[in-house]
């Protein structure tokens, strides 16, 4: 990657994200929980226990600090304390910015100053919300218990949260107003882009919004692609870029060979 490449990513709260994942994904199929009153507060009173009942359960790594599963860290690397230290100091010495699902909005404001993006580039319509039969009624004592089964990731969160904090405190005191030109710009998105739809998804286990095919928003055929839809159009600009910079090179290795030919 070049020198000046950004590096950025976002994490979430454990004590939210654990629900989350544990209900879309449908986890308590394989860990067979299915017919329990709140599968995800059984699976909460002893996570241990279900882990250990299903060592064939392919999908443990969501289960116990997702978060630093994803930033390379195995579950026996995850406990250790001198390792973890290491690793979130390497992350935040890496990352340009980490922002936090729960500061979504402000997260945002932080990448348009970073990239110095317009207000359009940061627009989003909101899309696969959970259908209510995945989701959870959780306790406090839930979520408590949530951080403390992901210990790991709670560190990794609290320490990426001061620095988030401190990076809206140093933002100034048009952030507050900022924020209102987003909400507004955000809501009136949605209103141009989209149609009232309350038709669970079933199949997705979601709902989707509808497009409002009426538009004349050039930016909604854009905001109305899924996220794999969007993967596959930043893929093929990669593609298309590394096949120029690949012919580039080439044609350079040729023009050198042919001036150095002269001289032989």
């Amino acid at each position: 990657m070049k020198p000046d490449t950004k590096y950025i990513t976002i994490i979430r709260d454990p004590s939210t994200q654990l629900e989350s994942v544990f209900g879309y994904f449908q986890l308590f199929n394989p860990l067979h929980l299915q017919n329990e009153q709140n599968p995800y507060r059984t699976f909460m009173s002893k996570p241990q226990y279900f882990l250990d009942r299903y060592p064939e359960f392919r999908q443990r790594s969501y289960l116990r600090n997702p978060l630093l599963y994803d930033f390379g860290l195995d579950h026996v690397q995850q406990l250790n304390q001198t390792l973890l230290n290491e690793t979130i100091r390497k992350i935040e010495t890496e990352f340009d910015l980490i922002m936090l699902q729960e500061y979504f909005n402000e997260s945002l404001l932080l990448l348009k100053k970073l990239f110095c993006w317009e207000w359009d580039d940061i627009l989003y319509i909101t899309k696969t919300v959970r259908i209510a039969s995945l989701r959870y009624n959780v306790s406090d004592k839930i979520r408590e218990d949530a951080r403390k089964w992901c210990a790991s990731d709670a560190q990794l969160y609290d320490h990426f949260k001061v620095i988030l904090l401190e990076k809206l405190k140093n933002y100034g005191p048009e952030l507050e107003k900022d924020l209102k030109i987003l909400e507004f710009k955000l809501n009136q998105t949605m209103y141009e882009c989209t149609l009232p739809d309350k038709t669970p998804n079933i199949k997705d286990r979601s709902y989707r919004p509808i497009a409002n095919l009426k538009h004349n928003n050039t930016l909604c055929p854009y905001m109305m692609n899924s996220a794999k839809e969007f993967a596959s159009i930043v893929r093929n600009k990669q593609n298309v870029k590394s096949s120029v910079v690949k012919k580039r090179k080439k044609t350079d290795r040729r023009r050198k060979k042919l001036h150095n030919s002269k001289y032989l």
